[in-house]
């Protein structure tokens, strides 16, 4: 039920953004309020409990808003969620409207992890030869390093993963010794 309705607010929060900058403004805003949201238990304690009056659950979000320099427009989308008790969802929905965004933008973001770091040539072909394979726009690549792949490239593309990672090979193969 919970990521029916961050869909739904996702999709609703797009479409009050006139243009394209309004939208990239408005994702900036959401993920600063949804990080301090995540790492502040007294904003939570105080934006969901049933101790505070909702007057003091509004006056605390303003307080939040000016020190954050959210726009009104953020404001009043945080101020309707709060009156809906649904501002726990936030996360979801400011992930929900980051990727309704990117899609529009032809964006597609990418999670490559190797054993060790890539030089800039490698990330540079790297990132090309998945802008071809995705046709997208843009690449936003996340580099990560784990010593665990042992070599090769583990590649996350949404729920797609492409493993030619070493570690995988010799689970296969492993795993093709032990069957036969």
């Amino acid at each position: 039920m919970s990521n029916i309705l961050s869909k739904r607010y996702g999709k609703a929060l797009v479409g009050m953004c006139a243009s394209s900058a309004e939208k990239t403004t408005v994702g900036q805003e959401l993920s600063r309020f949804t990080e301090a949201y995540e790492n502040s238990a007294e904003l939570r304690q105080v934006t969901e409990s049933p101790a505070f009056s909702i007057e003091d659950k509004k006056a605390t979000l303003a307080a939040v808003a000016k020190a954050l320099k959210l726009t009104k427009q953020v404001e009043y989308f945080l101020n309707f969620l709060l009156e809906r008790e649904r501002l726990g969802l936030i996360s979801d929905i400011q992930s929900d409207f980051q990727q309704r965004i990117d899609a529009e933008a032809g964006r597609v973001h990418v999670e490559v992890t190797t054993a060790v770091e890539m030089s800039a040539e490698e990330k540079s072909r790297t990132e090309a030869a998945l802008k071809k394979l995705t046709q997208a726009k843009e690449i936003v690549v996340d580099c990560k390093v784990d010593a665990a792949v042992l070599g090769g490239v583990v590649t996350r593309i949404g729920n797609t993963v492409l493993d030619t990672s070493i570690r995988s090979q010799i689970e296969n193969m492993r795993g093709h010794l032990l069957a036969d």
